[in-house]
């Protein structure tokens, strides 16, 4: 259900370790949802990313996980009371399993796997990040000088517009959902 604040009453549990799939996940718990956030036990990978110009690492960490709850993955044991879930962000591959196989276990959830190439295709076991995102788009060859390397955007601005695209997917899906709590894979 949901109320005024847009995404009220929503529980989403975030599994990415991804800047995408954290942004995702602020962005739903700005709209309302309940966001909590899984770590693995060696601590989530963006608490040992150091930021330019921060004293510390984690900083980016704190801000993306402001207005979440954040919990061990050894808290859940077995796994989560799936039942309590309406809507999961995951990397393509979660301590729980594939995004692909939380979808077809748990056909209630809205699922949104955040990963470079999807989770099914000829690229989808490839490896990726902002840089070779932008090679693949073109952005490159417009950058630097024709005599020189390659220059890349700055600020890893695919990481930020694919989690405020899979927010946004998250979002519309939820609100044309209707009564039937029938689950997606959006991918």
């Amino acid at each position: 259900m949901t109320d005024a604040s847009g995404l009220g009453g929503v529980s989403v549990l975030s599994l990415s370790s991804s800047i995408a799939g954290a942004y995702c996940s602020q962005l739903l718990a700005q709209a309302g949802a309940t966001v909590t956030v899984v770590e693995p036990s060696t601590g989530h990978r963006l608490r040992r990313r150091h930021t330019p110009g921060a004293a510390r690492a984690g900083v980016l960490f704190d801000h993306l996980t402001v207005d979440t709850t954040v919990t061990s993955v050894e808290s859940f044991g077995d796994g989560p009371q799936w039942s309590g879930i309406d809507v999961v962000v995951a990397d393509a591959d979660t301590p729980f399993g594939t995004a692909l196989s939380l979808a077809d276990d748990h056909p209630h959830l809205v699922v949104v796997a955040v990963s470079a190439h999807g989770c099914t295709g000829p690229h989808a076991d490839r490896p990726g990040n902002d840089f070779t995102a932008q090679a693949a788009a073109g952005a490159l060859l417009v950058r630097g000088l024709p005599w020189g390397t390659p220059v890349a955007m700055g600020g890893e601005q695919v990481e930020w517009l694919a989690g405020a695209y899979a927010a946004a997917a998250v979002a519309a899906r939820w609100q044309g959902r209707g009564a039937d709590r029938v689950g997606d894979l959006i991918d």
